[in-house]
This record gives structure tokens, C-alpha cells and sequence, in this order.
């Protein structure tokens, strides 16, 4: 038989029946259903993936701490204390960082500027912060203490070529086309070479998220660098303790018990002290509320899961039941069973199509009326728009190939005269 005449009987048994409707109906009310239980837990996981992205080697080597408040506001102490930590060959990095909007004056290289084409470049992609003046470009200040803790790769100059004693810029990768050597001045009189262009799909840990949160629902732990520039600071600048939570990673083989030990004798030699604790419990703080939600969700979700995959089988092998008297026609006519297989597989995978088509059309509806903003659904985007569509679409058709080969092992079962006559 060719393709043509399959599809002929396909569409027949399709176009012939109610049942095809309700059929339909079910199977969209079950993908749409796997389709958000698929996503939504992974929503749920991706924060705490997203994190670990932005890391390397061991956890134990990463800490978050509190400093006393006698040491932030206390210039000269904090200084030394700074200069101490950053001089120890056990400490890896320490301090913090923040997502800013800052003014930019002129970006220059060999005589020639590129302002232009760097605001163009940022205001034509996706936007991490929002426009409070759009004249601003969005960016994150890091001092050089701590640019380490986030593992961050360059495709245009080496990490370890950069020069952290002066003032550094790295630009995320929708702006490779910008020269290294490049100037930037802001309106504060600041300037900053373009050292490097980071990675595609680099990412940082969005600080606020970790130092500030108390365990509330989020999604987003980090910060997509694209569309961002990094403006790095040398360790000597201005005050060098500039905030009372910071990050701290420890030297590759420092113990975590180890790093600890030697930060806080170094606090508590000025006559102050810090509250360290591990990355990965503060971790676990903040996504407590996450987990709790997370641990329940998939305790139902499978037997969840399990229901939707068995209403679909059912109505789909009800829908093949009701047309069984057709199948004894066809065998009549010397239709062998596996030009009966494809026919019914091709019937399956239509209603199924039909049904995902449905299933993402009340999807996107839904994300849409829930105003979830360009920069967070950027940042999830392969698991919104690629893992959860793409495992339902293989639910489906494996459910479709399911129900072709049940209904031909049955029918195989069954002897020539009860198929012809529909006593089956």
C-alpha cells in the first residue's frame, strides 16, 4: 500500500465518529496537564542547577558569610583586614558583587567610537534589569577579590591574562564584535578596558538572590551575562569592605574547616569577627520554600503522571474498539496486519498532533497571562520551550506507538472469523 492510501483510511476512521472528538479532547486535557507537571518541576530544579553552573570543583571550598558591623563601617579597619584576606594563599576570593545601571560618557578604541553600537547591541536584546532611564546600560560591578568565585570562561582573551590591578571590562558575548583595548568612561570619571568577551550561555550567581533571600519562592538564582557588562574593580579601591554579607572561596585542597579558621583568627585579631557558613546550606535556606514545594510536588506527580498516560491509553483503545467491525473488513480484503498496524499508528499520531498542537496552544496562553518577565523567560527558555515540549511531544508518540501494538497483538489473538465479524 502506498503512504496516500494509509492516510486515506486514517482520516476515514478519524472523520467517521464522535469518538475521534472526545478522543481528542481527553488526550489535550492530559498532555496539557503532563506538559505543565513536566515543566514545573523542572522550573523548580533549574535554580539549584543554575547555581552549580556557576562553580567549580568541590562545594565545601564555597562559603557565604556576615561580617560585623564594627568592620563594615570602620574604613581603615576593614582595609586591613581586606588586605590580609586577599594576601592569604589559602583564600581564593572574597567579597560580593551587584547587577548595576550606570551612565556611560564614551566608548573609544584607535580613534574610533563605539558607543553607539554598544547601547544598540544592548537595547536590542534581552534586558536583565529594568529601564529606569534608557540611557543607562546594565552591568555588574564585581571588585577583583572576588571576580574568582564565579567560574566564568572568555572566547575572546584568557583569565589569566587579566591584569586585575587596573580598572577591567569583560562584555558578554552579543558583544564580541567590540575590540579588545576598547575604553570605557562613565559619567563618574571612571574608566574601564575591554579585557574580554565572555563565553555564549555564561552565567553568574545573582547575589541578592543568595545573600538576601529568606526563603521565598523564585526561579532565577542567576544572572545570564549575554547581555551584560562586567566592570571589575582593582582591590585597593575606595573602601574596600563595601558590604556586610559577602562570598568566600577557598584555595584548591583548603578544607572548608581550614578557610574558616584562618578568616575568622584574622577578624578576630582586629578585635571583630565573622559568621561564616557554607555555600551549600545557604543554599538549601533560601530554596526551602522551593524544596518544600518541590519534595510534595513529586510525590503525587508520578502517580499524577501515571493517570494522565492511563486516560489517554484508555480513550484512545476505546476509540479503537468502537471501529473493531472496520478492522475485520480490511483483514477481509487482504490487508495484512502490519498494513493494519500502520494505518492505526498513523490514526494515533494525527489525534495525538492534533491534541500537543492544542496542549501548547493553552500553554503559551497560560505563561502569557501570567506576565513572567522577558528576562526570566530568557533565562529559562530551553527548559519552557525545549525540554517540556520536546518530552511531551515523546510521550505522545510513544503513547501512539503504544496504542498501534496493543491493538495488534490483540487483534492477532483473535482468529480470522472473529475479526471479520467483529466478535472481539
Amino acid at each position: 500500500m502506498s503512504f496516500a492510501s494509509y492516510i486515506f483510511f486514517a482520516r476515514k476512521r478519524m472523520s467517521s465518529t464522535k469518538m475521534t472528538v472526545y478522543s481528542i479532547l481527553v488526550t489535550t486535557i492530559g498532555l496539557t496537564l503532563f506538559l505543565f507537571s513536566t515543566i514545573f518541576s523542572k522550573v523548580l530544579n533549574s535554580g539549584r542547577e543554575s547555581i552549580m553552573r556557576c562553580i567549580s570543583g568541590d562545594i565545601d571550598r564555597y562559603a557565604v558569610a556576615l561580617i560585623d558591623n564594627s568592620t563594615f563601617f570602620d574604613a581603615s579597619k576593614g582595609n586591613a583586614i581586606y588586605q590580609e584576606i586577599i594576601d592569604s594563599q589559602k583564600i581564593y576570593s572574597f567579597g560580593t558583587w551587584d547587577p548595576i545601571l550606570f551612565d556611560i560618557s564614551a566608548v573609544n578604541y584607535q580613534d574610533t567610537d563605539y558607543f553607539s553600537q554598544l547601547k544598540e547591541i544592548q537595547d536590542t536584546n534581552i534586558k536583565y534589569l529594568s529601564d529606569i532611564n534608557p540611557a543607562y546600560f546594565q552591568g555588574i560591578n564585581i571588585p577583583a577579590a572576588v571576580f574568582k568565585f564565579n567560574s566564568i570562561s572568555l572566547e575572546q582573551g584568557t583569565i589569566a591574562s587579566l591584569d586585575l590591578n587596573k580598572a577591567t571590562a569583560l562584555l558578554g558575548s552579543n558583544f564580541k564584535d567590540i575590540p579588545l583595548g576598547t575604553v570605557i568612561k562613565t559619567r563618574s570619571g571612571d574608566e574601564y578596558t575591554v579585557e574580554g568577551i565572555v563565553s555564549k550561555n555564561q552565567e553568574i550567581i545573582d547575589s541578592h538572590s543568595i545573600l538576601s533571600n529568606l526563603g521565598g519562592l523564585d526561579f532565577d538564582y542567576t544572572i545570564p551575562l549575554d547581555n551584560m557588562i562586567l566592570l571589575i574593580d582593582p582591590d585597593t579601591q575606595g573602601r574596600a569592605i563595601d558590604s556586610d554579607a559577602v562570598f568566600i572561596s577557598f584555595a584548591e585542597g583548603i578544607s572548608y574547616e581550614e578557610g574558616k579558621e584562618t578568616i575568622e583568627s584574622i577578624f578576630a585579631s582586629y578585635g571583630t569577627e565573622i559568621k561564616m557558613g557554607k555555600l551549600s546550606d545557604r543554599i538549601d535556606e533560601v530554596m526551602s520554600r522551593t524544596d518544600w514545594i518541590l519534595n510534595r510536588f513529586n510525590a503525587s506527580s508520578v502517580i499524577f503522571l501515571f493517570l494522565s498516560i492511563t486516560t489517554i491509553l484508555c480513550i484512545q483503545m476505546m476509540a479503537f474498539f468502537t471501529r473493531k467491525e472496520e478492522v475485520g473488513i480490511w483483514i477481509s480484503n487482504g490487508l495484512e496486519s502490519k498494513d493494519v498496524f500502520r494505518i492505526l499508528f498513523l490514526e494515533n499520531i494525527i489525534k495525538i498532533l492534533i491534541s500537543y498542537t492544542i496542549s501548547l496552544g493553552i500553554y503559551i496562553f497560560v505563561l502569557k497571562i501570567n506576565n513572567i518577565s522577558g528576562s526570566q523567560m530568557h533565562y529559562l527558555r530551553e527548559v519552557l520551550f525545549v525540554y517540556g515540549p520536546l518530552m511531551v511531544l515523546a510521550a505522545g508518540i510513544g503513547i501512539a506507538t503504544g496504542v498501534s501494538m496493543i491493538s495488534i497483538v490483540y487483534i492477532k489473538k483473535k482468529t480470522i472469523p472473529d475479526i471479520i465479524n467483529g466478535n472481539w
